[in-house]
């Protein structure tokens, strides 16, 4: 019968003292890297690699330090919510409780917010949204679509809707479109033939329809006039609709994420509620004031991202942040900026002084 392992050895690795068996060492991964997606870190898995391999990433900054299990034998991991601007990142393989040597650092920095145009010739914009394929406008009083991936003009995008009232904002999911107009909130189809000419609104009931956002189960909708946010079943027929937010002062946009409403008030800041239940604008969190009306946000990997001033700028959602600072400004000189919207690999806003769509990285990159 074969002999039971026996200690071999006793190591020390960023703290951890550990016992290693002869019959569970492990070799370490190679080639860490940054994706071209600049979402994603990927390595070579050891030659010894199985089922019962995983891996652990280090993220190591000036003030921060995060440790990532992957769980799981895949050579790839998605890069977590990293609060500074450049870490050093380590790798090590883990096996049935053991673990390698740690890798060499690889160097990782944000991109840089190098602006690339999507879409020219924009006469009437008034609004925008992003799905994994495409970019939707809102142009006087149609609806285009465009290839978000090639620099295209807006009268060679394709017109999937049109209406005799004035658009105002736009929202988008896996299967509809969401518009609002001077009549309501209408959901259309994406890719429809022939063009949503007559198409049917699916609440009309509030006093106004500024703004929208979509997540999973929930339309929100913005009610300028009423002071509030509402919210109701985007698969359903409209009838019933829930007051989310109330009490609020000049509402003027909405963001969502998995958990909180971020809600942009036109004196200048942004509160968060939670999108269950029913709560008061008192009772709201603020995440950012001082701002300069008009503002527009999205919210990504627990960042909201602000237009502020004709600049861009991003806030922890966890903080509260009593003004921008100039080490929250990721771009600026950004005129007449309006509009946002993210694929979680850029943000797809309007420059109004050069009547573009422009998009700007959020990924990281392997410093030089």
């Amino acid at each position: 019968m074969p002999s039971e392992p026996q200690p071999i050895t006793a190591t020390a690795t960023g703290g951890d003292i550990r016992i290693i068996l002869e019959s569970g060492k492990v070799s370490p991964p190679t080639g860490l890297t940054v994706d071209t997606d600049g979402q994603n870190l990927s390595w070579t898995a050891p030659t010894d690699a199985d089922v019962n391999t995983a891996y652990q990433l280090t993220y190591m900054s000036a003030t921060d330090f995060q440790k990532q299990d992957t769980g799981s034998s895949s050579p790839t991991a998605l890069i977590p919510n990293l609060r500074e601007d450049r870490y050093n990142v380590t790798i090590r393989t883990t096996k049935n409780g053991n673990f390698s040597d740690t890798s060499a650092p690889l160097l990782i920095t944000r991109a840089d917010a190098t602006l690339t145009s999507v879409l020219t010739n924009i006469n009437g914009f008034d609004g925008l949204a992003v799905d994994d394929k495409c970019l939707y406008i809102l142009n006087w009083h149609d609806v285009l679509r465009a290839n978000k991936k090639t620099n295209t003009s807006a009268s060679d995008a394709t017109k999937i809707a049109t209406t005799r009232s004035r658009l105002k904002s736009v929202a988008v999911d896996d299967k509809w479109l969401y518009i609002t107009d001077e009549n309501g909130v209408a959901r259309i189809e994406k890719n429809p033939s022939p063009q949503n000419e007559n198409y049917t609104h699916l609440v009309k009931s509030l006093k106004s329809h500024s703004s929208i956002a979509v997540d999973d189960k929930w339309l929100y909708i913005v009610d300028y006039l009423d002071s509030k946010v509402v919210k109701v079943e985007k698969e359903g027929d409209g009838t019933v609709v829930k007051e989310v937010v109330t009490g609020l002062t000049q509402p003027a946009r909405v963001a969502v994420d998995d958990k909180w409403l971020y809600i942009i008030e036109g004196k200048g800041r942004v509160v968060k509620a939670s999108k269950e239940g029913k709560t008061t604008a008192t009772n709201a969190t603020e995440v950012v004031t001082g701002l300069t009306p008009p503002a527009y946000a999205v919210v990504y990997g627990g960042w909201l991202y602000i237009f502020d001033q004709n600049r861009m700028a991003r806030v922890w959602t966890s903080e509260r942040n009593t003004s921008i600072l100039e080490t929250n400004v990721i771009s600026s000189q950004l005129n007449s900026a309006m509009g946002m919207a993210t694929d979680g690999n850029w943000i797809y806003f309007h420059a109004g002084n050069t009547s573009q769509v422009r998009k700007l990285p959020l990924g990281w990159v392997r410093a030089k």
